[in-house]
């Protein structure tokens, strides 16, 4: 049997493989091979299926149903997705769709859009359909810069406010991509959105967004120097917003009037902050910030601008209000943070050891945040500078 034989094989077991994704944590998936991305898919897929619910016998009906049908992973993210969406006081639940779906034959596609009828027809028939589809309104955006220097974004609207402002929209993509035949569709229904919320309806120029840095300067003295001469095109600095730029960007581009100087020590962090001129208020969250660049928590892109300042040892632990003491961390994990280190982990926490600040799964070893612009931050320049001591070695 070839190796495609057998992943198509293994399509065919779906539930089988959540039922045994069940079984283990979510570090003994990523140890095993398995993206830390999957191991999450296929654990949240698993707890649906296996874990306590408030129908079992429902749940036990569904699981056998998908076993019977032999569905993919895929499938029966399609089927529990769908089923979830459907409104609260509708003539039907989520579990009775669960049982419904999971004994449907058919391919992914077929499945999905079968899966998606019903739940519309259902939805269709709720008396305040048009208010519960409002409250499922949303707008992401990317916390993180792709590679290619975006921002990726998505939502879900009620169909009845897009029908409301969906025309204007697609009037103004035609006339964008007649006169630009280059214009994708896309590139050009882009256009027509950022038009709108710029120039306004009526064409009346809103004010534009100030997008000029204040920051705090993450840089070596070698660095800065290679900047004053010149050559900054050689050097790659990070803000706390996440973003990275070259030292010739920074000195043409984006430099406010005021400019903010971090001061480091190899073992405790950072230790202090000065300004080139006036106030330099919330010293503290910001050396915290230009310490990690991102969110502390291992695996995590959320820039530190956008993330809150998190006692490494909360003060009913003992812990202070000083500087080696803080790091930023988002809401979310900030919010699951093991704060008493003398509890049994659970979600893991962030420490600092031997003057860096690292995340300590609760199934593992320490370690330090893994993507590149978390490591340029103060404690690495200070790091890469030629006469700083030898830094201590990792735990």
């Amino acid at each position: 049997m070839s190796h495609l034989d057998t992943y198509a094989e293994l399509q065919f077991a779906g539930i089988d493989l959540l039922e045994e994704a069940d079984r283990y944590s979510r570090g003994e998936l990523t140890e095993r091979g398995i993206s830390s991305r999957e191991a999450s898919r296929l654990l949240k897929l698993s707890r649906t299926f296996f874990s306590k619910a408030r129908h079992p016998r429902k749940q036990r009906d569904a699981v056998e149903a998908a076993r019977r049908r032999r569905h993919s992973v895929d499938t029966l993210e399609v089927i529990r997705n769908t089923a979830r969406g459907v409104h609260k006081g509708a003539e039907v639940g989520m579990w009775d769709l669960m049982v419904e779906f999971c004994d449907y034959e058919g391919s992914y596609d077929e499945i999905k859009r079968r899966t998606k009828q019903r739940v519309l027809e259902i939805n269709l028939r709720v008396p305040d359909r048009v208010e519960k589809a409002r409250s499922r309104r949303t707008l992401h955006i990317s916390a993180t810069i792709t590679a290619w220097g975006t921002r990726r974004f998505s939502g879900e609207a009620p169909a009845e406010d897009l029908d409301g402002f969906l025309p204007l929209i697609d009037e103004r993509t035609r006339a964008l991509r007649k006169a630009d035949n280059k214009l994708t569709f896309e590139q050009a229904h882009y256009d027509a959105v950022k038009s709108l919320l710029t120039d306004g309806e009526d064409g009346e120029k809103l004010a534009p967004v100030d997008k000029t840095y204040t920051p705090l300067v993450v840089v070596s003295a070698e660095d800065a120097f290679e900047i004053i001469e010149g050559r900054g095109d050689d050097v790659l600095l990070a803000a706390t917003d996440g973003t990275q730029m070259t030292g010739r960007d920074l000195i043409n581009e984006r430099l406010s009037d005021y400019t903010y100087f971090g001061l480091v020590d190899p073992v405790n962090g950072p230790i202090n902050l000065y300004q080139g001129e006036r106030f330099a208020n919330f010293k503290q969250r910001a050396l915290a910030r230009a310490e990690t660049i991102l969110c502390a928590w291992d695996g995590c892109l959320t820039p530190a601008d956008r993330c809150e300042i998190h006692h490494i040892d909360a003060v009913s632990q003992g812990g202070g209000t000083d500087l080696r003491w803080l790091t930023p961390l988002c809401g979310h994990h900030n919010g699951r943070n093991d704060d008493d280190p003398h509890a049994p982990p659970k979600n893991g926490r962030v420490e600092r050891i031997n003057g860096k600040i690292h995340y300590r799964p609760p199934d593992g070893e320490p370690v330090r945040h893994r993507e590149p612009v978390a490591r340029m931050g103060m404690m690495d320049v200070i790091d890469r500078s030629p006469r700083s001591p030898s830094p201590d070695p990792e735990p």
